[in-house]
């Protein structure tokens, strides 16, 4: 046990350091730095010591003592020599690993709009469907007799509309009919009055005939009596032109009637064809059919054929039938606070689920909320995974890996150089400062379990002790041993 304690332990012997008292093996400082060379060497710590006399053979007593010997002349305290590293930039990926749930991109609980009696029920859960598939009917017969009658009605109010075309047509007849008589009775009146004229200027010349005795006064009353006649006319025509002009605008009312009878008649046929679109629709509510192709996952207890359902709107608040997509699901991630800021749309993810290990499922951040909740300061993630083959299962649990960041900007140490951590970034690790050990404490981020992030509290000119051993009081002296960072770079898992 000696020996082995000796070859694990080297002596450093300052030259200038002055003599001290020799000491015995066993109660004396040799004693103990063995003895912590000794702990040291069978912990795996990142110390290890060799002796400043070289290597010692089993048995070799004489060697011993005079290691000891000189160990005695001198007098000087052994100084640890320590593996140490220097942190450096980058070296790791930074990435998220967190639980996620897979749902369907799409599904939809299926309800009824209309009160009725289940029929051609055709699917049950499981039932693969395809887009527009009938699924189930709802048998109401009002809404059929709706239909009928609302067909009825548009008929209806399609010959109303041919008929108030028909009377829009005799009404501008009669227009041209009065327009023509209007015509007529401007001749007959321009007509009485010629004959006025003719009549006048006749009687006008007999009576100055008579007055020279040349005719008798017989013939001049003759002639007065021919003009009272055609003033008559004259009168009678004038009341004849104004009756035309009275029935050409009454004939003109009643085209302005039949056109506002005929307006009235093709509303009403837009009504009843609306009426008649609305009963077709609710008639159309009594079919249940697939909004895409996709599986039913569930069917509501007590859908049945024959069974009576009542509307959403009366009280039917469980869906008849749930149908889901399963050509592509979204896998959904809450994020941390301190990654959320690092994730955006389009980063890669590897998805993982534990029915089928040692497969990975690669995707890309299709959406993210852009906002964390309140509650946990979690923020939503969507990545998108297409389904081609139907292996996956609406509501898998699986774990998602998104990387964040291929480098990470900060420096980075091996994940063994850290003592403890508390769980909230706040870590401690030994460094090396004048040739004296000295515990720090630093602010950790990311750990991929290789390497861990330093937010701060660390430079890169700091000597951090590989695989430390925290019984080592603080302010023990060491000479170091600057070794390459064998911890390369971490990568996503």
């Amino acid at each position: 046990m000696a020996t082995e304690q000796k070859t694990a332990i080297e002596r450093v012997e300052p030259a200038n350091r002055p003599a001290e008292p020799p000491k015995t093996a066993r109660g004396g400082r040799w004693g103990w730095t063995a003895a912590l060379g000794l702990i040291a060497a069978a912990g795996a710590g990142g110390f290890f010591f060799m002796g400043a006399g070289g290597e010692q053979k089993a048995g070799d007593k004489s060697h011993s003592q005079s290691a000891e010997k000189g160990h005695e002349q001198t007098g000087g305290a052994s100084e640890l020599k320590v593996a140490v590293i220097k942190p450096k930039r980058g070296g790791m990926e930074r990435t998220t690993d967190q639980p996620g749930t897979i749902r369907s991109f799409e599904f939809a609980p299926l309800f009824s709009k209309v009160s009725g009696y289940v029929r051609n029920l055709s699917v049950d859960r499981g039932t693969k469907v395809k887009k527009n598939q009938l699924l189930l009917e709802v048998y109401d017969p009002e809404r059929e007799v709706t239909v009928i009658q609302t067909t009825a009605a548009l008929d209806r109010s399609k010959a109303a509309v041919k008929q108030a075309e028909a009377r829009v047509t005799v009404a501008e007849a009669g227009v041209e009919a009065a327009r023509a008589k209007k015509v007529q009775a401007q001749a007959v009146m321009d007509e009485m009055e010629a004959k006025k004229e003719y009549r006048q200027k006749q009687y006008i010349r007999y009576t100055d005939l008579a007055r020279k005795n040349a005719i008798e006064q017989r013939i001049v009353d003759e002639q007065l009596d021919d003009l009272e006649a055609a003033k008559a006319s004259v009168l009678s025509a004038t009341a004849g032109m104004a009756t035309a002009v009275a029935e050409v605008a009454e004939a003109e009312a009643n085209v302005l009637k039949a056109e506002a009878d005929l307006k009235a008649a093709k509303a009403e046929v837009e009504v009843s064809a609306a009426n008649l679109e609305m009963a077709k629709v609710w008639l159309g509510y009594t079919k249940i059919t697939s909004p895409y192709d996709g599986v039913v996952t569930d069917r509501g207890d007590g859908i049945h054929n024959g069974s009576f359902i009542r509307s959403a709107s009366e009280g039917g608040n469980l869906p008849l039938l749930v149908v889901a997509r399963t050509d592509l699901f979204r896998t959904i991630v809450l994020v941390p606070d301190n990654d959320a800021p690092y994730c955006k749309v389009g980063d890669t993810a590897i998805i993982k689920f534990d029915a089928y290990l040692g497969r990975e499922f690669p995707g890309k951040v299709s959406r993210i909320s852009e906002s964390e909740d309140l509650k946990d300061r979690n923020m939503r993630v969507e990545i998108d995974l297409p389904n081609p083959t139907g292996e996956l299962r609406d509501g898998m649990w699986g774990r998602a890996v998104i990387l964040l960041e291929k480098m990470v900007k900060t420096i980075t140490i091996p994940a063994s150089c850290i003592i403890s951590r508390d769980g909230k970034g706040q870590a401690v690790i030994l460094v090396v400062t004048k040739n004296e050990i000295h515990r720090k404490n630093v602010l950790v981020g990311i750990d991929n379990g290789l390497r861990v992030e330093v937010i701060k509290g660390l430079s890169e000119t700091d000597l951090v002790i590989l695989r430390p051993d925290e019984s080592v009081a603080e302010g023990t002296k060491v000479q170091v041993d600057l070794t390459n960072d064998v911890q390369g770079p971490g990568s996503v898992h």
